[in-house]
């Protein structure tokens, strides 16, 4: 049996992502696809535009046979530990081969990079401390410290291209047996902000939907998404999430709280506590703040990665603990399963430790816990919308490959 295990967050769901499927099933001649996916916050610090239920119901339709979510608090780190937890749950899946998408198409030099990496690995370290002193950002100091040991080739400051080293580091360290390859985007880049048929970027989806607000009123997206992904969506237009929409209630949590307890929360190091307070007493939106607070140093996506630890109360000593446990999850959930993936889960049940939760238990690990706390603070202007919570995954009918 082929098990193919792909990392997403479909944000949303568009004919790129339909293409990454077909050709990943293709090239791998998988006979399960597993796809572990970020549910209501996502790696860039936001909330997912619509939520994990519908985005697993879109993956389902479209070829995916299981969706497991990558629990809230591996999916709003740093990419590196963002790529390790996916990896990390997808090898105790037992997948076989992982293939992403990337600007380069090409896995070669994905892994001469990482095999570089781990030949220079002194000197790189060295070399990316001395421009974080200089006051750049991680990823600038990265781009520099690779190039010190001659590797120019493959464009690393591309975001899928940054995500698949983070992959191909992962699989390295977590089980080398696996098999990573990667496929070409297609067509839009990611920080595209204009659409293009047939495949356009997520980015200039949202911001269509964001600035039109009604998608009834986005005939355009029609065709850049299959049709399911586009009906589904259009039953969502009543609940599209902003970054923007929970500014005011980081702004009170940054005004009440006292600096030090502030300092508690992951991610609040060398003092930037104050900067945030500063800012909050001045931005009336998290575009502002943002604008306020980001330097050289502190990028949009790791001010933005901040702000969501800060809305849900995520403080270091939680994320170190479920950090620690991550080889050995003793569970997941899953948000949707074809046929196929149910059949799949029956015959890993007696083989694998991890457990796959079809359901909401009384006595959820603390770090599946904090998804529960999640989706209320993602729905907190709607609390109806938590119930979904308590439900079975969504299933879909799917013959045999």
């Amino acid at each position: 049996m082929h098990v193919l295990g792909l990392i997403v967050e479909y944000n949303p769901f568009h004919n790129g992502h339909l293409y990454h499927i077909e050709q990943a099933r293709k090239k791998s001649n998988a006979d399960v696809v597993i796809t572990v996916m970020s549910g209501q916050f996502l790696q860039r610090g936001e909330p997912a535009i619509i939520d994990k239920f519908a985005r697993a119901e879109m993956a389902i339709v479209h070829g995916s046979d299981l969706v497991i979510e990558l629990p809230t608090i591996f999916a709003i780190q740093h990419r590196d530990l963002f790529c390790y937890s996916a990896v990390s749950i997808l090898n105790q899946l037992g997948v076989d081969t992982i293939i992403f998408g990337s600007e380069s198409g090409d896995i070669t030099p994905f892994n001469e990079l990482v095999t570089r990496e781990k030949e220079h690995h002194t000197l790189l370290d060295q070399t990316i401390q001395q421009r974080l002193k200089q006051g750049e950002s991680y990823p600038a100091a990265y781009s520099t410290a690779i190039k010190t040991i001659g590797i120019d080739t493959l464009n690393d400051h591309l975001p899928n291209n940054s995500l698949g080293i983070g992959y191909v580091r992962a699989v390295a360290e977590i089980n080398p047996r696996i098999t990573i390859d990667t496929i070409k985007r297609q067509q839009a880049g990611y920080h595209t902000t204009h659409l293009s048929s047939p495949i356009a970027s997520a980015t200039s989806i949202r911001q269509v939907i964001k600035a039109k607000k009604t998608i009834q009123h986005v005939s355009e997206l029609k065709s850049v998404m299959p049709d399911k992904a586009y009906q589904l969506i259009e039953q969502h237009e009543d609940d599209f999430h902003d970054l923007n929409d929970y500014y005011p209630l980081m702004q009170y949590k940054l005004l009440t709280t006292t600096p030090v307890a502030l300092k508690q929360i992951h991610g609040m190091v060398e003092g930037i506590e104050h900067r945030l307070i500063a800012a909050a007493k001045k931005a009336t939106t998290a575009s502002d703040f943002i604008d306020l607070v980001k330097t050289k140093r502190y990028t949009t996506t790791r001010i933005q990665r901040l702000l969501i630890h800060l809305l849900l109360n995520l403080d270091q000593e939680t994320v170190a603990t479920a950090i620690h446990q991550l080889q050995n999850l003793p569970a997941v959930r899953s948000l949707g399963q074809s046929t196929i993936g149910e059949r799949y889960i029956k015959v890993i049940k007696k083989e694998r430790p991890m457990t796959i939760l079809t359901k909401v238990t009384k006595n959820l690990p603390d770090y599946l816990a904090i998804d529960m706390r999640a989706s209320l603070v993602y729905h907190l202007f709607d609390h109806t919308k938590t119930k979904r919570e308590y439900l079975p995954p969504f299933r879909h009918e799917r013959a045999s490959r």
